[in-house]
């Protein structure tokens, strides 16, 4: 599996360079201003969607049909491939997206005991699963320790909020990951412990591609 970070063909959107796309995945970063509504399109792969502002987006579909989709900061959504559609801003302030594209038809997943979600429970959270993915939404407070644990799965790793963790190898070896809003970053698999080194709170959304 691999990630992509995908651009929204919205009226206004900004394109930054594709951070990562890969045999599992494309990641693009968009930021959409408001105005009128972009050219005709669709999208062939399924996505995760995930919202770093508050907004709302209107769908006008080729057969007639509107979808007019309002969104907070920090959620996330499941988008399917298909349907010739504009896309405009119409909230009224500029918003971005991180969009991963799937591009793996993915399977059934059986999960290790070191699993995060079960290493960890209170910090590790499902949001989203299916056949393509598993999204998790990650909330670690100040300073915050993490046992080891085990990652199966290829992932994205999409901040919410500034992120700076100390990352432990089962070997002792430690190394720095550090990334912020506005960024999405493809990590492998992997078995270690971590611990934040931020005096803040930290949130990201990990999209586990299957």
């Amino acid at each position: 599996m691999r990630p992509i970070l995908f651009l929204f063909a919205l009226a206004a959107m900004a394109q930054r360079p594709v951070p990562v796309d890969n045999e599992w995945t494309r990641v693009l970063i968009a930021a959409s201003s408001p105005g009128p509504k972009g050219r005709l399109h669709k999208h062939d792969v399924n996505r995760v969607m995930i919202y770093l502002d508050d907004g709302k987006q209107r769908l006008e579909f080729e057969e007639g049909t509107v979808k007019e989709i309002p969104f907070t900061a920090g959620q996330l959504l499941w988008d399917t491939k298909g349907g010739m559609h504009t896309s405009q801003n119409t909230g009224g302030t500029t918003f971005r997206i991180v969009e991963v594209e799937i591009k793996q038809s993915g399977g059934k997943v059986v999960f290790p005991s070191k699993d995060p979600v079960n290493v960890a429970p209170a910090l590790y959270k499902v949001e989203l699963e299916n056949e393509q993915v598993r999204v998790l939404r990650v909330k670690l407070s100040p300073r915050q320790r993490i046992p080891e644990h085990e990652h199966l799965l290829p992932r994205v790793v999409a901040p919410l909020t500034p992120v700076k963790l100390r990352i432990t190898a089962l070997d002792g070896g430690q190394t720095t990951f550090e990334s912020k809003p506005g960024e999405a970053v493809f990590l492998t698999t992997a078995r270690h412990s971590e611990e934040s080194l931020l005096d803040a709170p930290s949130e990201l959304i990990v999209v586990e591609l299957k």
